[in-house]
């Protein structure tokens, strides 16, 4: 959960680069991580859906050493999506 929140917050604060006051250097990496979170909030959700699925098994096949980093990437990007389930008020009262 360490690597969602940290990548959420670097995705916010990128074009400064700055946490705490001091500037600090991104990894190529995570610049491709946060990029990639930044495409996947204009995909719809069905298809963020059926690419998390797709990229997830084929990472953990051909590529398992990407499958913690894509599985932080899909999670922050889920962080970042509304809610698609609204309570309704006064239920059950």
């Amino acid at each position: 959960m360490v690597q969602v929140t940290d990548l959420e917050h670097q995705a916010s604060c990128r074009a400064c680069g700055a946490s705490a006051g001091r500037q600090e250097v991104i990894p190529e990496y995570k610049r491709l991580m946060i990029e990639f979170v930044e495409i996947l909030d204009d995909v719809q959700t069905d298809d963020q859906m059926q690419l998390k699925l797709m990229m997830l098994a084929n990472c953990r096949k051909q590529y398992p050493q990407f499958l913690v980093h894509m599985t932080a990437v899909f999670m922050a990007a889920e962080h970042r999506q509304p809610l698609l389930i609204e309570m309704k008020g006064g239920a059950g009262a």
